[in-house]
């Protein structure tokens, strides 16, 4: 399902000019930035939320819990400042923060499980 999903987000992100000309028209250009930013957030965060399920089958909801939270906070921390500055590319700069800030995390706890001597 998430290589379903990253190639769709790809396709999005390196063609978004044409998508919003055909779905919306000339006049939403102005959209293409925010379409591949947002694109890109979903490459982003469907390869980073992808270690949910192997935290919830292996008995770790703990590390979903504190990779969301973690996530959250980056966002609180640099949405209000980043959309002051960049407008709507801030928002999006901050969402993709958020989720970026998390994969270490992952990695880790990913780590973690794997190494487990059963």
């Amino acid at each position: 399902l998430w290589y379903f999903s990253h190639n769709i987000h790809f396709s999005i992100f390196i063609f978004a000019d044409k998508v919003v000309l055909i779905l919306l028209g000339a006049n939403w250009t102005s959209a293409i930035p925010i379409v591949r930013l947002l694109a890109f957030l979903g490459i982003v965060r469907g390869a980073s939320n992808s270690v949910n399920s192997l935290f919830v089958a292996t008995q770790n909801q703990k590390y979903v819990t504190i990779t969301t939270f973690l996530s959250v906070v980056v966002l609180l921390v640099t949405i209000i400042p980043l959309t002051e500055s960049l407008g709507i590319i801030g928002a999006g700069i901050s969402a993709i923060l958020g989720t970026i800030s998390v994969v270490p995390l992952n990695i880790y706890f990913v780590t973690k499980i794997f190494s487990r001597k059963t």
